[in-house]
Parts: structure tokens; C-alpha cells; sequence
């Protein structure tokens, strides 16, 4: 009986460090994104205010629904699976960092393609390529 306990006790103990670990890897996304754009960004974990199972992991004033993983071991296709199925209403960011890993975005191509059309950078390239190409037309 007291082997059933220990088994029982390391398992939660290892479900509690894991959920710990999530925990401080959304808030250290989370300031991160919040250091990079500013306090317009306003992001936040989601669990403190929504608290559902399809809420995103980060709530933000950003056009994305985050999904943020902290781990040891990369399961990038059941994370990609849930993405898929919790992002309905954004495009869905799947952040994640190994331990004392950089922090890594992946997105599906179709929606980085949009981000990437409709920023300032884009637009910003094309006027200077379509000036350079006419110019040199001339």
C-alpha cells in the first residue's frame, strides 16, 4: 500500500511541476510580448480570466490566438492539433522553448504570408521595389 502512495504522490508531484513550468512559461511569453510591442500589446494569461479549456493560453489586443509551451520534449503535432482546433476565431501562434531555449513561433504559412502582406515592412517594399523597377524602365 505505501508503494501505491509514492507512486501517487511522484505523479501528482510531476503533474504540479509540469503545470508550474506551463504556468511561468506563459507569463514569461506574455512579457515578452508585452516587452516587444509595448502596453498596447496587453498581453495576459487567459487561464486568470476565461479559465477554459478552449480559451487561448495568452489574451491579447494582438490578432492572434496563442497556444504556449514551455518543455523538455517536443510534441509539435498534438500541440499544431490543438492549436487547430481551439484558434477559430484568430490566427493561431503556437509559441514554445525547450529548457534555456530561444522562444520559437510557428504559424501556418497562409496566415504569416497575410501578417507579412499587411505590415508596415511590406508595404514599404513594394513601393521601393515598384519606384526601382520603374526607374530603371525609364
Amino acid at each position: 500500500m505505501g508503494t501505491g502512495r509514492t507512486t501517487t504522490m511522484k505523479s501528482k508531484s510531476r503533474k504540479i511541476n509540469s503545470r508550474r513550468k506551463g504556468k511561468e512559461g506563459e507569463l514569461e511569453f506574455a512579457h515578452l510580448l508585452n516587452d516587444r510591442f509595448g502596453p498596447t500589446a496587453n498581453a495576459r494569461r487567459s487561464q486568470q480570466f476565461m479559465g477554459t479549456a478552449q480559451s487561448a493560453d495568452i489574451t491579447s489586443n494582438l490578432p492572434f490566438h496563442f497556444e504556449v509551451k514551455r518543455c523538455d520534449k517536443l510534441m509539435f503535432r498534438d500541440w499544431w492539433s490543438q492549436l487547430r482546433s481551439e484558434a477559430t476565431e484568430k490566427m493561431g501562434v503556437l509559441a514554445f522553448r525547450w529548457n534555456n531555449g530561444p522562444w520559437i513561433i510557428a504559424m501556418d504559412a497562409d496566415d504569416w504570408c497575410n501578417v507579412v502582406r499587411e505590415s508596415d515592412f511590406f508595404c514599404t517594399e513594394c513601393a521601393t521595389t515598384t519606384e526601382t523597377n520603374h526607374g530603371s524602365k525609364n
